[in-house]
């Protein structure tokens, strides 16, 4: 690879096994004559929190008519919510879906409860064709 100096590229950078992203905690390129170069780095507790995600919430709910599933999790830092569910009645095979993201656990917690209690079980009744 060539890079001219003064021009930014992005490198991808492949990890060998048993090393994990966590563990790089400084990084460099060198060139032909041996001079080395910073790159930025972001710190090991940036890091951690970019690439940490963890499933907080997964359930599936149907009836004759209707299937409905929310996953909740938390990447980079926030929290996310993922709904399907099929919009015509009783035609399983068609999903449609939303995703939601929240800055904060108690927005979250809130979402998640108002579809939850009252969203999917109107979704389940055909009461609501979409869940917003």
């Amino acid at each position: 690879m060539q890079i001219t100096e003064g021009k930014k590229e992005e490198i991808g950078i492949s990890m060998p096994d048993g090393l994990s992203i966590l563990d790089i905690v400084k990084v460099e390129v060198h060139d032909q004559s041996g001079t080395k170069w910073k790159v930025k780095w972001p710190s090991s507790k940036m890091l951690e929190l970019e690439v940490h995600n963890e499933k907080l919430h997964e359930s599936e709910e149907s009836n004759t008519e209707r299937l409905c599933k929310v996953s909740g999790y938390t990447a980079a830092g926030k929290y996310h919510i993922y709904t399907h569910w099929n919009p015509r009645p009783k035609n399983k095979s068609s999903t449609k879906g939303r995703f939601f993201h929240f800055n904060n656990q108690n927005e979250y917690q809130a979402k998640l409860r108002d579809i939850l209690d009252v969203q999917q079980p109107k979704i389940l009744a055909c009461e609501l064709d979409e869940i917003v």
